[in-house]
């Protein structure tokens, strides 16, 4: 009797299990299915919402922003030619076919970089008031022949060539100067390393002892109207003033020395900036020699070029440069440079 109760007890406790299960599992069913038509509802809807009309309103052609055309803003542009090297001959075979420099080739580069210029005068006077421009001349417009080989390779002696670069860049400044609206054309000079008459670098007579103050003197008799200013450094180092409180510092370059370091100019440029900053600081600095265009540090401008990649650059493994000058924008308003260009020369 007992075991018959306890077997019928076993027999309503499995029935209830499986009616438990059969429950659950139809709630499962009914909840995939309803997951399933919402899934179809949500295709579906996002097949018939129009993006269009989403974004009516946003995504329309507002056309350009305006550009106040008024010129109150004063802008000085300034430019380095330097480190022409005019005589000097590069074959294209010895340069991995990437650069040619003959008499030819100078004539044609400095032509290009006078108009360049004058193209970035122009692109400046769009937005600013331009009255002045200021040009540094920053030396090596000659090679000459401080190296033996230079004077087995050259395509003309130092006082040819001192002659050939003095009536390039007459004809560059003649290009300037034919923009009337320019008041003022300041012409700031410094001699470079090459164009030296003694075997090692001077630094009591480095002018005296180079052809490259022949040419400096040679251009401010002839260019000696009113509208240029010139300033022709006595000692290596020149310092020109754009307003009362923004001096400009400008020498050729050769004395920065960094000799392929890791860091390259930045380094030794940086402490030569601070080291004369220490007797008579300056906003801005301008120099050459390098062949590097580009700003090594935050305020100064360094300049490519008119000869381009060398024999020399090649074999030292110095990455290729075309042939291009430098240029920057002092803004007058703001007392600050704020824009740097490149003028292409080829």
């Amino acid at each position: 009797m007992a075991s018959r109760l306890l077997n019928d007890a076993i027999e309503q406790e499995t029935e209830a299990v499986e009616r438990i299960g059969r429950a659950s599992r139809a709630q499962v069913a009914s909840l995939k299915k309803l997951i399933e038509r919402q899934s179809e509802e949500i295709d579906r809807l996002n097949r018939e919402v129009d993006l269009k009309a989403l974004l009516e309103g946003v995504n329309v052609d507002h056309g350009p922003l305006h550009v106040s055309k008024s010129r109150t803003n004063a802008a000085i542009p300034i430019f380095i030619w330097s480190d022409w090297h005019v005589e000097e001959r590069i074959e294209k075979s010895k340069v991995l076919g990437r650069n040619e420099m003959n008499l030819e080739v100078a004539e044609r580069r400095a032509e290009k970089c006078a108009t360049s210029t004058v193209k970035m005068i122009r692109h400046v006077r769009e937005s600013s008031r331009v009255d002045s421009v200021f040009l540094f001349l920053g030396g090596d417009f000659i090679t000459g022949d401080i190296h033996e080989e230079l004077c087995e390779t050259n395509l003309l002696g130092p006082a040819e060539a001192t002659c050939f670069a003095y009536e390039l860049i007459c004809k560059g400044l003649e290009t300037i100067a034919a923009e009337k609206y320019l008041k003022t054309i300041r012409v700031a000079c410094a001699v470079g390393n090459h164009g030296r008459t003694t075997k090692k670098m001077r630094f009591k007579n480095g002018k005296e002892k180079s052809f490259e103050s022949i040419i400096y003197a040679m251009l401010a008799k002839r260019f000696g109207s009113k509208r240029f200013q010139w300033e022709i450094t006595s000692g290596g180092v020149g310092m020109s003033y754009l307003a009362p409180h923004f001096a400009i510092r400008t020498c050729h370059g050769h004395q920065v020395r960094y000799q392929g370091g890791v860091g390259g100019l930045t380094i030794p440029l940086a402490k030569w900036i601070y080291r004369q900053d220490q007797t008579l600081p300056a906003g801005w600095n301008l120099i050459g020699h390098h062949h590097q265009y580009g700003m090594p540090t935050n305020r100064c401008l360094s300049n490519g070029s008119l000869i381009g990649w060398s024999e020399y650059a090649t074999e030292n493994g110095f990455p290729f440069e075309p042939a291009q000058q430098a240029g920057c924008i002092y803004d007058v308003t703001r007392n600050r440079v704020t824009g740097v260009f490149p003028i292409f020369c080829d």
